[in-house]
């Protein structure tokens, strides 16, 4: 049968005995393919017990093209146009959805508009650039003027973790070249800092910048629970019960100070070679 084939004609009432009449639905238990071309523009074939329909869109170099037509089967679209929408993707049942591909070099862009971008778990994991991959990801921008806000919900259900895994990467906070201020508050929980049981520096502020870093304790004071404090030279500063022991003197300037001296010769020493205390007599 060609595919220009002569259709079905019945008596009408029209401007002639006989109209045409276009083809009934072909009804199969199978799919058509390419090979199935033996029909006009627009026949439609229907896989009896399921839920697929085609339509045959084309025929070309002895090969058909049939499109899904049926709600819930699968489809093949070079491009998707949804004006002005609303658009839903697999809004029940089980299915995946996917955007973009791992190999394509086109960009996926969404756009809100006026509207608001939401991307909810729905107490699901949510992951953005966790695969394999070495992503570079930007939340934000450096042009506009953007406000980014990371909230983890209520207290005592959720948190923010940054940077936590066992893997060695660095973590970066702020520009080493830009005026912006960073600002860290600890609200009524405080801020803490390097506190678990691992061995590693904390550093704050810059070796070599000519910047200033400022602790502030408010009224309530500033604790340090190093057993000592070190200062340029270096000159190591202690606190303790009792005179100290030669061993501590480490460096010459090394001060010790004793927090139950007994009198005026007791309360505080000066190293004075390694190894070496030498008591500092104070007023009282």
């Amino acid at each position: 049968m060609s595919n220009n084939q002569v259709l079905n004609t019945a008596f009408s009432l029209g401007q002639g005995p006989l109209s045409p009449i276009f083809p009934p639905p072909i009804s199969s238990i199978r799919a058509p393919g390419a090979n199935d071309i033996g029909y006009p523009i627009g026949q439609v074939w229907v896989v009896k017990g399921g839920s697929a329909a085609y339509l045959l869109v084309n025929v070309a170099a002895g090969a058909a093209t049939w499109l899904s037509i049926a709600g819930g089967g699968a489809g093949v679209f070079s491009s998707l146009t949804v004006n002005p929408g609303p658009t839903n993707l697999s809004t029940v049942g089980n299915g995946a959805v996917t955007i973009g591909n791992a190999t394509n070099t086109g960009a996926v862009t969404i756009s809100v508009g006026t509207g608001n971008f939401a991307l909810n778990g729905n107490g699901h994991t949510i992951g953005i650039g966790s695969d394999a991959a070495a992503n570079v990801i930007n939340i934000g921008n450096n042009t506009g003027g953007t406000t980014v806000a990371v909230n983890a919900g209520t207290a005592g259900a959720g948190a923010i973790t940054i940077g936590t895994t066992a893997n060695d990467v660095p973590v970066s906070i702020g520009s080493s070249t830009g005026v912006s201020l960073i600002t860290i508050n600890g609200g009524t929980g405080g801020v803490t800092v390097g506190t678990n049981a691992v061995d590693h520096p904390v550093s704050v502020g810059s070796v070599t910048g000519a910047s200033a870093t400022t602790v502030r304790g408010g009224t309530s004071g500033i604790t340090l629970t190093a057993p000592f404090v070190a200062l340029p030279g270096p000159v190591y500063i202690y606190t303790g019960a009792g005179a100290p022991g030669n061993g501590l003197a480490l460096h010459v300037g090394d001060l010790y100070i004793n927090t139950t001296a007994a009198s005026a010769v007791t309360r505080m020493y000066i190293a004075t070679a390694a190894g070496t205390w030498t008591n500092v007599t104070c007023a009282a």
